[in-house]
């Protein structure tokens, strides 16, 4: 979710009231009104039946108490969730993706060269290890060549259609006379499943910058991520007069493929989208790589949960590799990798690479080799 939405200071609806500051208050109104029926003061020890009773009744009023803040909090993007935040999305015109499909492009070929055209319909299926794909266009295999290639997208919406090697999809579901071959000759990619919350809230909060017809930065990027779920970051810059450039980096700061490219280039240059004088082009960032060579110590005093330790370093590193290729244009900082390495455990870290390194706006970091070495136990 866009960092401006998290920074807004947080709200309590009940007045940041927490389970001890409601038990104290059910032990003072019961002392107080017991004092004014009996005139008589009391006092309730830690299991004196009253004050077992008090808590009892306590938990459940204040799991009322925490109901009413979390239903009230449901109205604000930063805190609505699931079908709340679908409600508050529908107050912006917006609604949440359903998902995408997968796509590659399809080759479709023969072994004997014929003397006339060979059409392939629309809708043209192809299958293999379990996952189907079909033709989104008409092609043709022209007399006297070999074959055509035809962009295609899977049939199911969802990840799954994801990461289909080139000649994995072959099977041909339908039968084409005179045609003998079918295979993806590109890895399929852009297949999304149902759009997260984070992503819609994302989405939601941009939603007011597509009211304008003049392209601003936040339209065309409010419009990148409709087309496609797996859309994580977009960057808009104008590198000339009428000239707009997207682009474009795909959850856990994957590189978009070329498929994705054109559907989200031939959704960005709707009529209903692009102002008429803006010439569209979506990319994908260039990358700076960057390599992970490190050295890290855990204190004598936590020798005892060392390997609990050495799997908590392993997993902060993946996490800065995630936060690192997050964002198109973000620094190289070796700054945050030692803090969540010291954050997950570890005494020191000694790290040879990578070093700060300012990365274009254009551009986005993508991780190298990765060199993760334990220095053993250390004596503080």
């Amino acid at each position: 979710m866009e960092d401006t939405i998290k920074n807004i200071p947080d709200v309590s609806f009940i007045d940041g009231l927490t389970l001890e500051d409601l038990q104290n208050q059910m032990i003072s109104d019961f002392t107080t009104k017991y004092r004014e029926i009996t005139g008589k003061d009391i006092e309730l020890s830690l299991a004196n039946p009253y004050r077992l009773i008090l808590y009892a009744v306590t938990l459940q009023h204040y799991q009322m108490y925490m109901h009413l803040d979390n239903a009230a909090k449901m109205n604000l993007l930063k805190y609505s969730r699931g079908s709340f935040l679908d409600q508050v999305a529908a107050l912006r015109g917006v609604q949440r993706d359903k998902g995408a499909c997968a796509m590659t492009t399809l080759r479709f070929a023969v072994d004997d060269v014929m003397p006339s055209a060979i059409t392939i319909p629309a809708g043209t299926k192809v299958s293999g290890n379990g996952i189907v794909f079909a033709t989104t266009e008409v092609g043709e295999i022209k007399a006297g060549q070999e074959s055509v290639d035809i962009p295609a997208q899977c049939t199911e919406l969802g990840e799954k259609g994801n990461g289909y090697l080139p000649g994995e999809i072959s099977r041909m579901v339908d039968t084409i006379p005179f045609v003998d071959t079918a295979t993806n000759i590109k890895e399929t990619a852009g297949g999304a499943d149902e759009e997260t919350d984070d992503h819609l809230a994302d989405r939601v909060y941009h939603a007011p910058s597509a009211y304008s017809v003049a392209g601003p930065a936040d339209a065309y990027a409010y419009y990148a991520k409709v087309a496609n779920p797996l859309i994580e970051d977009v960057y808009v810059s104008s590198p000339a007069p009428t000239e707009v450039e997207v682009r474009l980096s795909m959850q856990g700061g994957r590189l978009p493929s070329e498929e994705l490219i054109t559907s989200v280039t031939e959704y960005l240059s709707a009529r209903d989208r692009r102002p008429l004088t803006d010439k569209v082009k979506v990319l994908a960032p260039d990358t700076v790589t960057y390599n992970i060579d490190l050295t890290y110590y855990i204190a004598d005093a936590q020798k005892a949960v060392a390997l609990e330790i050495q799997k908590k370093v392993q997993d902060a590193i993946e996490s800065y590799i995630l936060w690192q290729n997050s964002k198109i244009g973000k620094d190289i900082n070796p700054s945050y990798l030692t803090h969540l390495i010291v954050a997950a455990g570890a005494r020191r870290v000694e790290i040879n690479e990578p070093v700060h390194t300012v990365v274009e706006k254009t551009a986005i970091p993508q991780i190298g080799t990765k060199t993760v070495t334990y220095g053993g136990i250390e004596y503080d």
